[in-house]
């Protein structure tokens, strides 16, 4: 049994074009000035419990708080500011590698299922176009140190792919993203 803390930092790509107005805008054409987006990067912290069988497979799930964030500007004067907050439970299969004396080498692949606790706008709460719940599917590889008898810190990067409808903020971030996940695991 295993117990991971965990920090994810996703690296994303984004597109610049035509801006259409914010929920409340008395019009319905499109805004197209000079613009750019600014994609932070995802933030996700959580913990996760992974179940290891004796034949190198294992099982994991937790709970995932994750925090995205962006900001468009128009004619370099800041237009919107957009924050979403998610939870989510993933369910991932790892398969060890390697299994050194205080080293180990895996690869994992699964999914994460998101839900949209809250989301706003220039500072304005609002409920978020299309679906609140979002579903990805990941795959990646790890390295896990020990430090000790019970304790290791561990490094995973992985690609994700979102399926299925996309909620506004992912929608200037796209479906696919390289993430990199650090942690700390405590081995029970």
């Amino acid at each position: 049994l295993q117990i991971d803390l965990l920090f994810n930092n996703n690296i994303t790509t984004s597109e610049s074009g035509n801006i259409k107005p914010q929920h409340g805008a008395n019009t319905s054409e499109e805004i197209t000035s000079p613009q750019e987006v600014i994609e932070y990067p995802t933030i996700r912290i959580g913990a996760r419990i992974l179940f290891w069988t004796q034949n190198r497979w294992s099982l994991c799930t937790g709970i995932v708080y994750s925090l995205m964030q962006s900001s468009t500007f128009i004619n370099e004067q800041l237009y919107s500011n957009h924050v979403s907050h998610y939870i989510g439970i993933p369910l991932q299969i790892s398969y060890l590698i390697y299994d050194g004396t205080n080293s180990e080498l895996y690869t994992n692949t699964g999914g994460l299922a998101q839900y949209c606790i809250g989301s706003n706008l220039r500072g304005i709460s609002y409920n978020t176009r299309g679906t609140n719940f979002v579903i990805s599917s990941q795959i990646g590889v790890g390295y896990s140190h020990r430090l000790g008898e019970s304790i290791a810190i561990y490094i995973e990067p992985s690609a994700e792919l979102i399926l299925g409808e996309l909620p506004q903020i992912y929608e200037s971030k796209g479906r696919f993203s390289l993430n990199l996940e650090i942690g700390c695991r405590f081995l029970l």
